[in-house]
């Protein structure tokens, strides 16, 4: 944000979703599978695919302020969402996104799939133990 480049421009597309409800935290979450695929396109082509998209959603431009780092298998993105000056709101969200490396999903699923050696097991419950992790933070519990 600070030096006003674009560093990624990215069409994502989910494929589906299961929410967790978490009655003893603060947070429920939700596990989202989705597809993402680099654009190097011109964004005004995007925007008039969408548009033209029976799927189409009238979502206001959104400025992304994003930390990431890595731990384990996962990648945690703290963000700062702050919402165009013409949406009609200034006021700024934050998201936590934990997410895990697709390559070693994939990898260790087809070893799975084949019936050999692997860590798939291992690999989602890092996702999951590191999002209990989360949730457990001073401050998170309820009460």
């Amino acid at each position: 944000m600070k030096t006003g480049e674009v560093l990624a421009q990215i069409v994502k597309v989910r494929l589906g979703d299961m929410h967790v409800f978490s009655p003893k935290t603060r947070f429920d979450w939700r596990v989202s599978v989705s597809a993402e695929v680099h654009w190097n396109g011109d964004v005004k082509q995007l925007m008039a695919i969408a548009a033209s998209s029976k799927q189409a959603k009238s979502q206001p431009d959104r400025n992304k302020d994003r930390m990431s780092y890595k731990h384990q298998y996962c990648q945690i993105d703290l963000t700062q969402v702050k919402p165009e000056a013409n949406a009609g709101s200034d006021k700024a969200t934050h998201e936590l996104e934990v997410e895990l490396d697709a390559t070693i999903v994939r990898q260790q699923g087809r070893l799975a799939e084949q019936g050999m050696a692997n860590i798939y097991d291992k690999v989602v419950r890092t996702l999951i133990d590191n999002v209990r992790i989360l949730t457990r933070i001073p401050g998170a519990r309820q009460g």
